[in-house]
């Protein structure tokens, strides 16, 4: 009879396996919980066979800790003492058996596990599913199949992350089941899941849940992510999609076409793009935003007619935002002159769009209509317009982006400098150097001397 408490805490900072597994053995429950625990950090396999006794401690938590610590060792001589633990009176027992079992990895397990398929406690049930799907390979997935029917969402969902985790066709089949789950987080690990697989079969189930669930955004989100990674495979169904009567769809199947940069859709988004008289305006703006982002994305120089008769078409001001977005990233100089003629729009979002489109053109023509923006009574057009014009970088702007170092707001002020840096030419050295003794702005005052520093070359001297 022991006349001394083991000290564990000692036992373990000293790593002293043998004195640790006779604390086992102790009469305090507490020794033996901290025991077990600390034989299952250490992770020396010394420890099995006592960690075994302990599996029929008369303590629950004696127990349910010496089955984790098994787990934390992955000996295969605790397979068959887990199993029979999986069958313990107290559910946390059974959950940490069954986690152990899945670390393990011992195929003698499975039949066990399965069965505990049907635990009614739902800690249980997921951990099984858990350990299940640890096994990695088809041999599980009827069993993975049946725990997608379970009550619990939360077994749900880990059913459909053990199937995803399997990597295999054989997943597939199951996870399409789990799109009608009705719960949303079970289906969007559905969703991500088969994306994941990179199977083009499951395209077809994955609009159909778009169809039914696509008004929610999380939703929507999950099956572009999908859809896109799933990637080439998927551009002809997609391009069949875009002629789908649910305005969802078409939009979803336009983004990924986007994202994905595939010419073969050119011509069935300049047909979203220009068919569209008779349907309602909010469904008619959405499909043209869509097929405007993507014929940019894609750059195509095939969608310029169609995106210029967008842009110019007095209807809503974010398609012509995206027209001109488009246009911009496509490039084509057949596209300026339709842009220099947006400066003027009635809306001043579509005028900040047609400059920064000019911007990245870089057509000289653009020069001097947005150089006279620059005293728009506006400030984001005059900040837009300073930055377009040392996109173009044409020294023709100097004079006027000269003028506007001494504009009222500092981001316009900050702006122009920087384009000034950018154009490169040296009559804007001595304006550069009024602008920064004069500036009292932080932000605009660094900006001023980078570009004093790109003009004379000397881009680590102190200015002044």
């Amino acid at each position: 009879m022991r006349l001394f408490k083991p000290d564990v805490d000692k036992l373990r900072a000293r790593n002293d396996v043998d004195g640790l597994i006779r604390a086992l053995d102790d009469t305090s429950t507490e020794v033996r919980i901290k025991a077990a625990y600390a034989l299952g950090n250490i992770g020396d396999r010394r420890a099995v066979d006592g960690l075994i006794e302990c599996l029929v401690d008369t303590e629950d938590s004696v127990r349910q800790e010496s089955a984790l610590a098994l787990g934390k060792l992955g000996d295969q001589r605790a397979v068959e003492a887990l199993v029979e633990v999986l069958d313990d009176e107290y559910e946390r027992a059974r959950a940490c058996a069954a986690y152990a079992l899945g670390k393990i990895g011992d195929r003698r397990a499975v039949g066990a596990l399965v069965q505990k398929l049907d635990d009614k406690h739902d800690g249980v049930r997921s951990l099984a599913v858990k350990a299940l799907g640890k096994f990695g390979d088809c041999s599980v997935v009827e069993a993975l199949s049946l725990a997608l029917n379970d009550t619990s969402s939360d077994v749900r969902l880990v059913a459909v992350r053990a199937l995803a985790a399997l990597d295999d066709q054989c997943a597939v089949e199951p996870l399409v089941a789990a799109l009608r789950d009705k719960k949303t987080s079970v289906q969007k690990a559905a969703i991500e899941a088969l994306g994941s697989l990179g199977d083009a079969s499951v395209v077809e189930p994955l609009i159909e849940t778009l169809i039914a669930h696509g008004k929610l955004v999380s939703i929507q989100r999950a099956i572009t992510a999908a859809l896109l990674q799933l990637g080439d495979p998927i551009v002809e169904p997609l391009i069949a999609a875009l002629s789908d009567d649910h305005e969802v769809v078409r939009t979803v199947a336009a983004e990924v076409l986007g994202d994905l940069g595939d010419s073969r859709a050119e011509e069935a988004l300049i047909l979203m793009l220009s068919q569209v008289e008779g349907r309602p305006p909010d469904q008619r703006n959405n499909l043209q935003k869509a097929a405007a982002s993507a014929l940019g994305q894609i750059g195509d120089l095939r969608a310029v007619e169609a995106l210029v008769e967008v842009l110019i078409q007095p209807r809503d001001v974010d398609v012509r935002i995206s027209a001109a977005s488009a246009l911009g990233k496509i490039g084509d100089p057949r596209a300026v002159e339709p842009l220099i003629h947006t400066l003027d729009d009635a809306a001043p979002e579509v005028r900040t769009a047609a400059m920064y489109a000019l911007g990245e053109i870089g057509d000289t023509r653009a020069v001097q209509p947005i150089a006279g923006k620059l005293i728009s009574e506006s400030r984001d057009i005059r900040v837009s317009a300073a930055s377009a014009l040392g996109q173009i970088g044409d020294t023709g702007a100097v004079e006027p982006l000269i003028q506007a170092l001494g504009d009222s707001d500092r981001t316009v002020r900050g702006n122009a400098a920087y384009a000034l840096g950018q154009i490169g030419d040296t009559r804007a050295v001595q304006p550069l150097i009024k602008a920064l003794l004069r500036e009292k702005s932080k932000t605009p005052h660094q900006t001023v001397e980078e570009a004093l520093q790109k003009l004379s070359g000397a881009r680590d001297a102190k200015v002044i």
